[in-house]
């Protein structure tokens, strides 16, 4: 007898997901799944008083890590959330205080897929008799906002997608960054 099973395994890459999120048990589910995302905000917060932002210090990730701070991808993620926050009208506080504080982490997972015909010998075992190996990377980016002057968390947003082309990420930032930072601020 033989039937089509999928099996995952995953190996995490080691990347500290800070506490931006506030009130949030942040669920991912299995790579299988579709594409995540979702937001949460403070209802009682004045978004409209916000016109500046300042960047929150970025705790230093593990060396080596794809998000190290001042490397290549925090770099291009920073820039893209500078971008989009101008788009939106919002400006940089350079000789002034900011309104809100921006923060954001992420991480990366590696999935790999096995599609396999099994046939059964016995009760819990199985021969694979063929299959199909694949590997791919999941990515996970959070963003969240903070009042400036209360230091209070109002605001955050994650996306959880598949990595197209790990070499070449800049146009997924974007669009992971655009999509995330369109619901703020939040309308309520």
């Amino acid at each position: 007898m033989q039937s089509r099973r999928t099996q995952r395994t995953k190996t995490i890459v080691p990347v500290v997901l800070t506490a931006i999120i506030f009130g949030l048990g942040l669920w991912l589910p299995s790579a299988a799944g579709a594409a995540d995302q979702g937001m949460k905000f403070d209802r009682k917060a004045d978004f409209s008083v916000y016109q500046t932002y300042g960047w929150i210090e970025q705790k230093q990730r593990p060396e080596g890590s794809p998000l190290a701070v001042g490397g290549a991808i925090d770099t291009k993620i920073r820039n893209a959330i500078d971008r989009q926050l101008a788009r939106q009208g919002f400006r940089q506080a350079i000789d002034e205080e900011p309104d809100f504080l921006v923060s954001f982490d992420g991480a990366m997972e590696q999935v790999t897929d096995i599609e396999a015909n099994r046939r059964q010998i016995a009760t819990g075992v199985a021969w694979v008799v063929e299959g199909d190996i694949s590997s791919y990377r999941w990515g996970t980016l959070i963003i969240g906002i903070n009042d400036a002057e209360s230091g209070k968390a109002v605001w955050s947003a994650w996306t959880r997608n598949k990595i197209k082309d790990p070499q070449k990420p800049e146009k997924q930032i974007n669009k992971s960054v655009k999509k995330l930072l369109g619901k703020f601020p939040p309308e309520h």
